[in-house]
């Protein structure tokens, strides 16, 4: 982990580096809310790329989750669980057992879209299969799951998943060791960067501090700049960034 002290300190020296009291424009809170957004923002880009970059996998690497196990709740033709909070499901495996014989296997669980249900419970190559091990499953939304079944059941599923990354607090730079943020929660502790990488941190400074302008009024070049910065890193893929 970074420590938020580091990154309170690099984003600060950016903002001096463009004016010299842009840094004192911003308080320990504010200084925390931009590096979460800008961490948020970062990771949201990087997964996009995740499944064909071996390097940005392993940058979030200390956000997985792996073998994370949920009760299932049977349902007519299907079983339903409660996901976690997360930001992308990667792995999904369900403990099946069969009903026609004493039997448990491990099947993959494979995501389709709600539009491709009554197709994929008539194909031979996608419906559940219990020989085949394997099964579909549908996101309904981000809380919950389900998974389909037949001639079998389901008692668990289990999934790997990159989890939300906390939020940037630095309470110890603060008066007092503490303060408010914006959702009225009294934060005395700090937390910082999850990821390892100084590469992360760098382009997540960049970013925040990118975000301290506009949220100055200085919006000129503010797409551009923030579409090099991304540009950089390999992590734009085109189309306007939000």
């Amino acid at each position: 982990m970074i420590a938020s002290t580091i990154l309170q300190y690099e984003v600060r020296r950016r903002w001096n580096r463009f004016m010299s009291d842009y840094a004192k424009k911003f308080t320990v809170a504010d200084a925390d809310s931009i590096l979460t957004e800008a961490t948020q923002f970062c990771i949201k880009n990087s997964l996009v790329l995740y499944e064909v970059r071996e390097d940005l996998a392993l940058d979030l690497e200390p956000l997985v989750v792996r073998d994370h196990v949920m009760t299932a709740k049977p349902l007519t033709g299907k079983v339903q669980v409660d996901l976690p909070e997360h930001l992308k499901i990667l792995r999904i495996l369900a403990k099946a057992n069969s009903t026609k014989c004493n039997d448990e296997r491990s099947l993959i669980v494979r995501k389709i879209q709600h539009q491709k249900l009554s197709e994929s419970l008539r194909s031979p190559f996608l419906k559940p299969s219990f020989e085949w091990e394997e099964t579909i499953g549908i996101l309904n939304t981000h809380k919950n799951m389900d998974v389909y079944v037949d001639g079998f059941g389901i008692s668990e599923i289990m999934i790997d998943y990159i989890k939300k990354h906390p939020d940037i607090t630095t309470a110890s730079l603060a008066e007092d060791g503490q303060y408010e943020a914006a959702d009225g929660k009294i934060i005395n502790t700090d937390s910082g960067l999850y990821l390892d990488s100084t590469d992360q941190m760098r382009t997540i400074c960049d970013v925040a501090a990118l975000i301290g302008m506009r949220d100055l009024g200085d919006t000129t070049d503010y797409q551009t700049q923030l579409n090099k910065i991304m540009f950089s890193q390999n992590l734009f893929i085109g189309g306007e960034q939000k």
